[in-house]
């Protein structure tokens, strides 16, 4: 692949990222939430789950097909052992060490205070319909954490930061990807929507100070697990739409 069409497919994947991806989840949630409104079992969010680990993989692959046919590296990628000078490992693991702790201790809090669970039910009113309710969700939802932590550090972090760079300071690629990453996920709304930038933009510092993408996607997989077990836990035995024998299977 030479050079021309391999930047020409770059532009049309970054079209993607910023555009197609956040409109497919807008559809995408739009259908769950008719489906569960309309009675439809509560399967539907299984079935969205499945469908999202799909999207996000196949759009990876097509991903890797450009990067490497056009003779890239891996390392340029993010898929290398850390390797920044000491300072970029101290900010790296610094960073990842706080944001995991913080999701540790949110999922000890709402095991402890019920005051806390209704909170994260009142904080995820607007999409609760997507979050995992029982423990059979949970399993799935366990799945595209681990999908996403992957797929989403490789496209949005890996792939579009390498992208950006060649356009401008490696500062503003950062702030970039992240208002990027926080509009793929506007389905949470303006306030999660900012979460999600901000925790973007954590996770872009992560992989430029270390030089790799390993903390970054551990500590994805590691929020969206530890988050996902909380919100199940705070929904369960409180569904309007879950009966009993959904909430145990």
């Amino acid at each position: 692949m030479n050079a021309n069409t391999a930047m020409w497919l770059d532009h049309i994947l970054v079209a993607a990222l910023a555009a197609v991806l956040p409109a497919l989840g807008w559809m995408s949630i739009r259908k769950i939430r008719a489906a569960i409104a309309n009675g439809i079992p509560y399967t539907a969010r299984v079935r969205d789950y499945r469908n999202n680990m799909l999207v996000l993989w196949s759009v990876t692959g097509v991903m890797f097909a450009v990067w490497f046919g056009a003779g890239r590296d891996a390392a340029g990628l993010g898929l290398a052992v850390p390797s920044a000078p000491a300072p970029g490992q101290i900010v790296a693991v610094a960073l990842f060490t706080l944001i995991v702790a913080y999701s540790i201790g949110l999922l000890r809090k709402v095991h402890r205070s019920a005051a806390t669970a209704d909170m994260i039910i009142q904080a995820t009113r607007d999409f609760s319909f997507a979050m995992p309710h029982t423990r059979r969700d949970l399993r799935w939802f366990y799945g595209l954490s681990a999908t996403a932590g992957i797929t989403e550090e490789l496209l949005y972090r890996g792939f579009l930061l390498a992208y950006l760079t060649l356009f401008f300071p490696t500062w503003f690629a950062v702030l970039l990807s992240a208002v990027i990453f926080g509009a793929a996920h506007a389905y949470q709304g303006p306030k999660g929507m900012l979460q999600v930038t901000f925790l973007g933009a954590a996770f872009a510092i992560m992989y430029v100070a270390s030089g790799s993408l390993l903390l970054p996607i551990v500590a994805h997989i590691a929020v969206d697990v530890l988050n996902g077990t909380a919100m199940q836990y705070a929904y369960s035995g409180r569904d309007d739409d879950a009966t009993v024998a959904e909430v145990s299977c």
